[in-house]
């Protein structure tokens, strides 16, 4: 019988699956399995505003993305750039449970 850490390490698998909720994109010039989601941002904009507000005319757009730990060289810190498909962003919240980085990125629109 499989014990919590094992099935846990099994649903992470299914859930970072590229057939499953995963897609493969390039970070930093690495290609790593992701999930991307821009949902999370609506609940968070609803109960408050981002570390990096946004100025008369530009705002910020954000996305959470989920990636395995082992899949990056170190953890991303807030304020950190980051390069995501060849688009630079700038990891405004960071998270990690169970191996994996909720991962937060802004860039700023005009």
């Amino acid at each position: 019988m499989l014990n919590f850490k094992e099935l846990v390490a099994q649903d992470i698998a299914v859930f970072m699956n590229p057939d499953e909720f995963g897609d493969m994109h390039n970070i930093e010039g690495k290609n790593i399995t992701v999930v991307i989601d821009a949902d999370t941002l609506k609940e968070k904009s609803m109960n408050g505003a981002s570390a990096y507000a946004t100025h008369s005319g530009v705002m910020l757009s954000e996305f959470t993305m989920y990636v395995k730990c082992e899949d990056l060289d170190e953890k991303p810190w807030i304020g950190q750039r980051m390069t995501l498909d060849g688009e630079l962003y700038l990891v405004t919240d960071v998270a990690e449970t169970a191996g994996i980085y909720q991962i937060t990125l802004g860039a700023n629109i005009a």
